[in-house]
C-alpha cells in the first residue's frame, strides 16, 4: 500500500533535481578591456543573450583584458580549454592561417560586412576549412582597410624613407618595407606609448582602433590608403562544444556562422566611421586622401605582397578569385 506513494515521491525528487541541473559554464576570453567597444558592445551582449536563450542549460562568462591569455596565446588557450570560447587574430600566428589571410590583402576590403560574409562562405565551401579542423569556428571577419597613422605627413612614398612603422605580424612588416619604411613589431595595445616615446613614427591600424587607443593624441596625421587589412575570428574548443546539451548547441548554432560574421562586419563598419569622425573633431589632426596618381604608386609598391601570398598559398589565385566573387556577391545583397 505504501509502495506507490514512495515511488511518486522519488519521481518528484528526480524531476526536481533535473529541473535544478546546473548549466554548463563556458569561459569566453578576450584580450581587450571590459569597457572597450568590442567587449562592451559585442562580446558581453552576445554572451548574455546566449545564456538567457539557452533556457538554463548554458552560462557564458566573459573574461576580458587577457585574464585567460592575450593575443599571442589565445589559440593555444582555446585548444586547451583554458578559454572555452576565444578571440584569434590571425596576424599573431604566422603560417597557421595562410589561406585565411586572403581577407587582409591590400586594397581588397571596402565594407567589412561584405568581406566578412565572404570569409565565412569561404570557410563553409571548404576552401579555408582545413585551417580550422581543431576548432569550432563561430564567426570570422575581415576588418575595414587599415589607415596610416603617423607623426609626419605621409603624402607620398618618399615620406616613408627613414621612418619606423609599428606592425603586427609578418604581413604588415612586408607592407611597411615595400612602402620604404622600417617595420617594428609592436603589440596592439602598445601602439600609443611606442609612438609617444618615438620608438616608431607611426602605425598601420584601422579607424576602429582609434577610440580605444586614443591615437589622435600621439599621431596627428592620417593617410587613407587601404594598405592592408586584418582577419580575426571567434572560435570554440571542440570538446567544450560537444559536451553541451542539445538546447545550448541549438542556441550557439543559431547565433553564430554567417549571421554572426555579418553582424561583426556591420559593427566594425560603424566603429570605423566613428573612429574617423572622432579624429575629424581634433583640430590639430589632419586626414589625407591620396590623389589617383599617388594612390596608384602605393598600389604598385605594395603589389608584391599580394603576389608573394599567391605564390606561397596553395591555389592562392583561385582562392583570391573566390573571395572577390563572394565579397561582391554580398555587396549586391546576395
Amino acid at each position: 500500500m505504501h509502495g506507490k506513494p514512495v515511488a511518486l515521491v522519488l519521481l518528484g525528487v528526480f524531476v526536481a533535481a533535473s529541473a535544478m541541473a546546473e548549466p554548463v559554464k563556458l569561459r569566453f576570453g578576450h584580450p581587450a578591456g571590459p569597457k572597450t567597444h568590442v567587449v562592451s558592445q559585442m562580446v558581453i551582449p552576445w554572451s548574455e543573450r546566449m545564456t538567457k536563450a539557452s533556457g538554463g542549460t548554458l552560462e557564458i562568462t566573459v573574461f576580458p583584458a587577457g585574464q585567460l591569455g592575450g593575443n599571442e596565446v589565445s589559440l593555444d588557450a582555446i585548444k586547451s580549454a583554458v578559454q572555452d570560447i576565444g578571440w584569434i587574430n590571425t596576424q599573431y600566428y604566422p603560417g597557421k592561417f595562410n589561406k585565411s589571410e586572403v581577407g587582409l590583402l591590400p586594397f581588397e576590403v571596402n565594407k567589412s560586412e561584405h568581406a566578412s560574409v565572404a570569409m565565412w562562405r569561404l570557410f563553409k565551401s571548404g576552401l579555408i576549412a582545413d585551417e580550422y579542423t581543431d576548432l569550432k569556428l563561430l564567426a570570422i571577419w575581415a576588418y575595414p582597410a587599415s589607415t596610416v597613422h603617423t607623426t609626419f605627413p605621409a603624402r607620398k612614398l618618399e615620406d616613408f624613407k627613414g621612418k619606423k612603422i609599428a606592425t603586427i605580424g609578418q604581413f604588415a612588416s612586408e607592407v611597411a618595407k615595400h612602402l620604404g619604411a622600417t617595420p617594428v613589431a609592436v603589440e596592439f595595445t602598445e601602439n600609443y606609448p611606442a609612438i609617444q616615446r618615438g620608438t616608431v613614427n607611426g602605425t598601420f591600424l584601422q579607424w576602429t582602433a582609434v577610440q580605444p587607443l586614443r591615437l589622435w593624441e600621439v599621431a596627428k596625421y592620417h593617410t587613407e590608403a587601404g594598405v592592408y587589412g586584418a582577419v580575426t575570428m571567434i572560435a570554440m574548443n571542440k570538446q567544450s562544444y560537444n559536451k553541451l546539451p542539445p538546447k545550448a548547441k541549438e542556441v550557439i548554432d543559431a547565433n553564430s556562422g554567417e549571421k554572426w560574421s555579418r553582424e561583426w562586419g556591420q559593427f566594425w563598419d560603424r566603429v570605423d566611421q566613428e573612429g574617423r569622425q572622432e579624429v575629424q573633431k581634433q583640430k590639430d589632426n589632419t586626414i589625407f586622401n591620396l590623389d589617383a596618381k599617388e594612390l596608384e604608386r602605393w598600389r604598385t609598391a605594395i603589389a608584391p605582397v599580394t603576389d608573394e601570398w599567391i605564390k606561397k598559398t596553395p591555389k592562392g589565385a583561385e582562392l583570391l578569385k573566390a573571395y572577390r566573387a563572394e565579397r561582391d556577391r554580398a555587396a549586391s545583397g546576395k
